[in-house]
């Protein structure tokens, strides 16, 4: 699912998954930043070797070089997130991670989490974060108030100013 284009230093990583291996049956392709570049050949030179001293074409091999079993590989990850945070988590939670991290960064931008989660409408990605965009509107409400009272804090006359409790000073 890695396809290299280019050579040398004019290359670029694709991760490449056809519709039927994808949740939404939808195909998938990107090309890797170049950080995740470093970071994936850090791993293949010295960290795969360690799993699977055997050439293989896998990503994450067996001991013998062949296809780790996918279930598994889930459990492991799961129990290894469990036991270092206590956080309990699935590799498919990996996908509401994403989608609620960029919300949580760009509250506006629903057509981003859409593509990256490969939803064909933007109705089901709405669905899954409706309640999280609905704290986010709440928050910029109260700013827009707490704002508003801050302008008539510094605007309106010393003696006549109500404080925050309502009560005359």
């Amino acid at each position: 699912h890695i396809v290299e284009i280019g050579r040398g230093r004019i290359r670029n990583r694709h991760i490449v998954i056809p519709a039927h291996e994808t949740k939404t049956n939808v195909p998938f392709e990107m090309v890797l930043p170049q950080d995740s570049c470093a970071l994936l050949d850090a791993y293949l030179k010295t960290y795969r070797v360690r799993v699977s001293p055997i050439p293989t074409p896998w990503l994450f091999p067996d001991a013998k070089g062949g296809r780790r079993s996918t279930t598994a590989f889930s459990k492991a990850i799961s129990d290894f997130i469990q036991r270092e945070t206590g956080i309990q988590m699935n590799v498919h939670l990996f996908r509401h991670l994403a989608g609620k991290l960029h919300l949580d960064a760009h509250p506006d931008d629903i057509e981003t989490v859409r593509r990256i989660l490969g939803h064909r409408s933007t109705a089901t990605t709405l669905r899954s974060y409706a309640e999280q965009r609905t704290d986010h509107a709440f928050r910029r409400y109260d700013q827009t108030i707490s704002a508003l009272r801050d302008e008539v804090d510094r605007t309106a006359p010393a003696r006549s100013r109500p404080s925050r409790s309502g009560a005359r000073k």
